[in-house]
């Protein structure tokens, strides 16, 4: 039996109708996440991200960040090392870097933060850095993201990312997987930072066993 046009037509209707306030939805979804993301992003920022991410000038990225050195004491981003893109910067090799007090951090288009320089004096060839690398290794944001937390407990669990004040670049906290073995970030938590302690070896050591309550950490 052949079904009436107009029955076509309103069965089409109906599920237009269905689909119409699942996409409401899934932009109203889609429009608190990225709201919630700015607050975060107001409050501390993601090494992970930062990582991934571009500095600019304000107008257009200029140049892909390699890599973050934090102070002799641990606590705060001291420097962020680039590969320039062009000729912004006043220095001719495409390597350099900029002092992190130098450096306006945004929320970006993308998913990450938009880190913008003041002007190009801001950036610094690599022989002006007065650090080796060997002094440098330890102070390595993306060494700390490959290590692990040692608690009071004895257990290690692998760093999965870094927060920082964005204006500050104070270290706020680190993030670790409770469930090392689980296949999803589902049991991220916040240790704060002020409970880690790097010793002699650059070992980040936690003042606290891993039953401690600590903060959940939702991306």
């Amino acid at each position: 039996m052949t079904t009436p046009k107009w029955t076509k037509l309103a069965l089409a209707a109906a599920g237009l109708g269905m689909v119409a306030p699942a996409m409401a939805q899934n932009n109203d979804w889609a429009m608190q996440r990225e709201q919630q993301r700015q607050a975060n992003m107001a409050e501390r920022v993601s090494a992970e991200e930062m990582l991934d991410g571009d500095i600019s000038n304000g107008f257009s990225p200029i140049a892909s960040v390699d890599d973050m050195i934090l102070s002799t004491d641990g606590r705060q981003v001291q420097y962020v090392l680039f590969n320039q893109r062009g000729s912004y910067f006043p220095f001719e090799t495409g390597n350099g870097f900029v002092e992190w007090a130098n450096i306006d951090v945004r929320a970006g288009l993308g998913a990450g933060p938009e880190l913008v320089v003041n002007d190009e004096a801001s950036g610094k060839a690599p022989q002006e850095i007065a650090l080796t690398r060997s002094q440098a290794n330890r102070r390595m944001v993306s060494n700390l993201l490959s290590s692990s937390l040692t608690f009071s407990d004895g257990q290690a669990l692998p760093v999965s990312d870094i927060l920082f004040h964005p204006e500050t670049g104070m270290l706020s906290d680190y993030v670790v997987q409770m469930n090392a073995e689980s296949v999803f970030d589902d049991d991220q938590r916040r240790i704060p930072a002020n409970m880690v302690t790097v010793d002699a070896n650059g070992g980040l050591r936690v003042n606290q066993p891993t039953t401690y309550r600590y903060e959940i950490w939702v991306l």
